[in-house]
């Protein structure tokens, strides 16, 4: 049975492991915090 990435954070986060989502480079471009910290010039 083939899990959905929500689902696999959300037994990861429910367990106590530490996470995170990777981003493509499409969203690293588009990350709100680092647009609003104006990293990209």
């Amino acid at each position: 049975m083939m899990q959905s990435t929500a689902e696999i954070r959300a037994a990861l986060d429910k367990a106590g492991i530490a996470n995170a989502a990777i981003n493509d480079m499409a969203g690293l471009w588009a990350h709100p915090q680092l647009k609003m910290r104006h990293r990209w010039r």
